[in-house]
């Protein structure tokens, strides 16, 4: 059986592969389907996922790596201050080999790299004398993260998988063995951390390939619920029926899937969390703690009751957030509070397709407290009618996250709400710096997002942006031994910028140049003479000031630099004159 489980696995991989639209060889394809399978539970888009996968030279013989705090994956500039509560870090590491067995040699190089992961005395630019730079960023935002967080006295999970197409039946007792060194070397690297080392096959990854990706939650009232045309419902359910509906299947966490569309995050120990936690721990019976509370409201495309059960299907709990992680909180450090409770909570259940529908339904349930407008971006309507447009130009703009991924789209056609945004800010905006250096925090401040997305930008320009960001990645990415996965994470923000310069024929270029070729797809020369430009200019200026090419390209006087060059590219022929 093991057998026609490859078979049946590589028909899975040909097929999956060819609607991710990708170029990628099908080793690095089979790296970012396993990561995919597994972390299936925290629902990655294919963006997220990428910037994980780290497999290539100098990668340690690791291929990719996920650090998340409290669920949320994290990158370089997130901000660890905004962790207001006991902080959970878990720390994914995956090695993902086409092979038909499991060998040693792949154990032996994940303990010596844990090790140097491990040891907080090497700094980041030890670990780029080690290692690729792609792969020492990705370590160190686990290795940020224990610092950051190390006063808080975080509970630290660390999952080391090795992944290939063999069978788990024929792994021999040295790998075994080496296994087992391999967790033990972790536990003793990294004081008080939970370690397992998993070993996943040709069967289990088919297994995980063939199961659904289930939105769905089971919703069991007790009796006192009604139902509007047997699709909206609204009730009580007891506190522990509802903690088995929002976690994962082992309990141990909230499953996020579920929170995609609430527009806040669980805000920790501030003065309501408190409250609802202190009405959760309260002894006194004579108050159902749904009294002191306003309850759940979870936004469904489709549901059908059985009795007392109801099956929410693309479930979304839009209301609700600090009240659910309470209730899973005290549930933990407590169960007597909550499981075996004759205590409840109010949910109501509200059914649509609609997707305007929706969007006011989400804001209608979170304008009850203060929320800066800038948490609800993803309902503006300016954002549905780009989501609009693009589509009309073969882009998928995935405002609501996974929402094509989920159905099948090809990735290199799916657009984030963060990839938009930081084409934004690096070509009409000029600020490629700033997109480089704050990939998950730049549409937070409501200023820059309304500089971003503002309503008087011509809808051509977002599609602008879109096409030459894409394209601009392809070269770049088409081109591996002249433009490294660090390189490229560097650079490609600025090589969209320089080639729209290419483009107008201006440098600097403005805004009624820039208008001009709204309409305009970059072609290759125009992007070969901006990579070899920046390239150039980049060069110099690590040359000039000793810094590295991460930090220049974070940099405003790198930005500066170009600038103020003029752009000239004797092998392609093109010129862009500098403006004053």
């Amino acid at each position: 059986m093991p057998k026609n489980d490859v078979v049946l696995l590589d028909s899975v991989l040909a097929e999956q592969r060819n609607e991710y639209g990708s170029s990628l060889s099908n080793a690095k394809y089979f790296e970012l389907f396993t990561a995919d399978q597994v972390l299936r539970d925290y629902d990655l888009s294919y963006t997220e996922l990428e910037q994980g996968v780290v497999g290539g030279g100098g990668d340690g013989g690791l291929d990719s790596m996920y650090t998340f705090v409290n669920g949320e994956l994290i990158s370089e500039d997130f901000d660890f201050a905004a962790v207001k509560r006991a902080a959970t870090i878990e720390f994914w590491v995956i090695q993902s080999k086409e092979t038909s067995g499991f060998g040693e040699t792949a154990l032996d190089r994940a303990t010596n790299t844990f090790a140097d992961i491990a040891d907080l005395t090497k700094s980041f630019d030890d670990l780029v004398e080690l290692y690729d730079e792609n792969m020492a960023r990705r370590a160190d935002c686990f290795r940020q993260a224990l610092v950051q967080l190390a006063a808080r006295h975080p509970q630290i999970v660390v999952h080391y998988v090795y992944a290939t197409k063999g069978d788990l039946g024929d792994i021999r007792r040295p790998v075994r063995s080496r296994a087992e060194s391999l967790k033990t070397a972790i536990e003793r690297d990294i004081r008080h951390a939970e370690v397992s080392v998993d070993f996943i096959g040709a069967s289990e990854l088919l297994d995980f390939a063939r199961a659904p990706r289930s939105y769905s939650v089971d919703i069991v009232f007790a009796e006192q619920f009604v139902s509007t045309a047997r699709t909206n419902y609204v009730g009580l359910v007891r506190l522990d029926e509802f903690v088995r509906a929002v976690s994962v299947p082992d309990g141990t966490s909230l499953n996020r899937v579920l929170f995609d569309s609430n527009v806040r995050d669980f805000h920790g120990s501030v003065e309501v969390n408190e409250d609802i936690v202190a009405s959760l721990k309260s002894d006194d019976d004579g108050l159902d703690f749904w009294w002191l509370n306003n309850g759940i409201t979870i936004l469904g495309s489709e549901a059908t009751s059985a009795g007392k059960s109801v099956t929410v299907r693309d479930a979304q709990i839009i209301n609700g957030l600090q009240t659910t992680h309470s209730i899973h909180q005290v549930a933990s450090q407590s169960s007597g509070h909550v499981e075996g409770s004759n205590r409840h909570v109010l949910v109501k259940i509200v059914v649509t397709e609609d997707d305007g529908a929706r969007d006011r339904i989400i804001k209608a349930t979170n304008f009850q407290t203060p929320v800066p407008v800038a948490s609800l971006r993803a309902t503006d309507r300016l954002q549905r009618n780009i989501e609009d447009f693009l589509k009309e130009n073969g882009w998928y703009y995935d405002r609501r996250k996974n929402f094509y991924k989920n159905l099948g789209r090809a990735r290199e056609q799916i657009i984030s709400i963060p990839y938009l945004a930081q084409s934004l800010m690096s070509i009409p905006l000029k600020q490629p710096d700033q997109a480089r250096a704050r990939p998950s925090t730049l549409i937070k401040d409501e200023v820059r997002y309304e500089a971003l997305f503002s309503p008087d930008r011509p809808l051509e320009e977002y599609l602008y942006c879109v096409r030459t960001q894409r394209a601009v990645d392809a070269f770049l990415a088409a081109r591996p031994q002249e433009y490294s996965p660090a390189r490229r994470a560097n650079i490609h923000f600025h090589v969209a910028m320089v080639a729209t310069g290419v483009a107008t024929n201006t440098w600097p270029y403005f805004p009624d140049g820039f208008a001009k070729i709204a309409d305009h797809v970059v072609n290759e020369v125009e992007i070969e003479t901006a990579a070899h430009f920046v390239s150039a200019q980049l060069a110099a200026f690590v040359d000039n000031t000793g810094w590295t090419e991460d930090r220049a390209c974070k940099s405003s006087d790198f930005v500066a630099a170009l600038l103020a060059a003029p752009i000239a590219d004797s092998a392609s022929g093109v010129t862009a004159n500098a403006s004053a």
